[in-house]
């Protein structure tokens, strides 16, 4: 198989739990062309954009379509395809590898979600501004927006209108840079110590709740999962919790909805939305591709996403409309009734098996194709490697008679 037939698509996520090449064995594009994949991380990858074009990624491969790596494996890839599984800024300076984004973006390599999007979502207050924009067209009645107050520099965080309040430092996400404070006192004290750092922070109103729910949306399929606290810590992230899938309500749709109208290049998302106890609903936050699955679920949302990435690897490399490359199975996903029974694909079952063949990606046997080893000439023959072999030992022990006689 040539290298004309071969589609390279890098999945960036550094969890070697995740296998993202067994999820595309066996897939082809419609026009024949074969899938190789390659999952690695950010921190772990760099850049090279020319001015034909063209972009090269060199990375170090947790895994890879035909073959086992090794940890000191490195790989250079010609990226026709990018999926973003991860954040490309951590919570450490060691952890920011933005810049490999950036190259990404100035090759212009299609990707899911798009590369703009990806770095739009990296900051809290650009996201938070899209979110307004919701509010300001359907209301905040339809779009419960939490209030949110931003302050670029520590020293202007004099007086908050309300308390308690939850502050979070700069870009980071899972509960970590987060603080409470329950007055102004504590307010003071907390912009004190980022005197000591050059970040913005972000204030929202503590939400006492019994509940929050993340209404997460894959291409044209709905999920709802609730999270209850369990613990003592107000962080869900560093306290005890349970998740369970819930049922998703038109109101939960409609918010799923109004997000993906207002950030088109969004495939993949979900929302973040406390329940207070005052019985209503406060939307915090929109997290882009980089966001988790529910163990439970995990390989069928995964499926959800490799199905949504051939359809658009086929818009664009075979001239199809991904729109019109959905499975059958997500007809049911714009209902109110959130049930995956209808959607679960069985790999192993001879029945799916028989629907996929029918569709534009077929599940063949894969071919394997392995490159010729490049032979090198050697510098030096057998025979001059005898001779200088043996003319160094001569040379040792004329030097070793030499100076046994001084010695003595």
């Amino acid at each position: 198989m040539s290298n004309s037939d071969k589609r390279e698509l890098i999945i960036f996520d550094g969890d070697p739990s995740h296998n993202w090449p067994e999820f595309f064995e066996g897939y082809f594009l419609p026009d024949g062309s074969s899938i190789v994949v390659t999952q690695c991380s950010f921190v772990e990858s760099r850049v090279t954009n020319y001015s034909d074009g063209s972009c090269m990624v060199f990375t170090r491969p947790i895994y890879q379509t035909g073959k086992k790596p090794k940890e000191s494996d490195r790989v250079t890839v010609k990226p026709d395809f990018v999926l973003i599984r991860n954040q490309s800024r951590g919570a450490t300076p060691e952890l920011d590898a933005r810049r490999v984004l950036f190259g990404l973006m100035a090759a212009k390599v299609p990707s899911i979600n798009s590369l703009e999007s990806v770095y739009r979502c990296l900051e809290r207050p650009i996201m938070y501004a899209g979110l307004r924009r919701v509010v300001q067209k359907y209301g905040k009645d339809k779009f419960p927006l939490i209030d949110q107050s931003f302050y670029s520099h520590p020293k202007e965080m004099v007086v908050s209108d309300q308390f308690p309040v939850a502050i979070k430092v700069s870009h980071v996400h899972a509960g970590m840079g987060k603080v409470l404070a329950e007055n102004i006192d504590e307010f003071r004290d907390v912009a004190s110590i980022l005197l000591l750092n050059n970040q913005y922070c972000t204030c929202e109103p503590f939400v006492k709740s019994d509940y929050s729910v993340r209404v997460q949306k894959i291409g044209n399929h709905y999920r709802v999962i609730k999270k209850f606290l369990t613990g003592s810590s107000w962080k869900t992230h560093f306290g005890g919790s349970v998740l369970s899938v819930g049922e998703l309500t038109p109101e939960y749709k409609f918010w799923a909805d109004a997000c993906s109208e207002e950030f088109s290049d969004l495939d993949l998302f979900a929302i973040d939305v406390l329940h207070g106890i005052d019985g209503k609903y406060y939307i915090i936050e929109l997290n882009d591709s980089a966001i988790g699955f529910l163990r439970e679920v995990w390989n069928h949302d995964t499926e959800l996403v490799r199905d949504l990435v051939l359809q658009k690897m086929a818009a664009l490399f075979c001239n199809l409309d991904s729109n019109n490359n959905n499975n059958n199975s997500n007809n049911n996903n714009n209902s109110i009734n959130n049930n995956d029974s209808n959607n679960t694909i069985n790999l192993n079952s001879s029945n799916n098996l028989n629907n996929k063949q029918n569709t534009h990606f077929q599940i063949v046997e894969v071919v394997k194709s392995f490159e010729k080893p490049i032979q090198y000439e050697p510098i030096v023959s057998n025979s001059q490697i005898a001779f200088i072999a043996t003319t160094a030992f001569a040379l040792t022990c004329a030097f070793v008679k030499i100076s046994s006689i001084y010695t003595k």
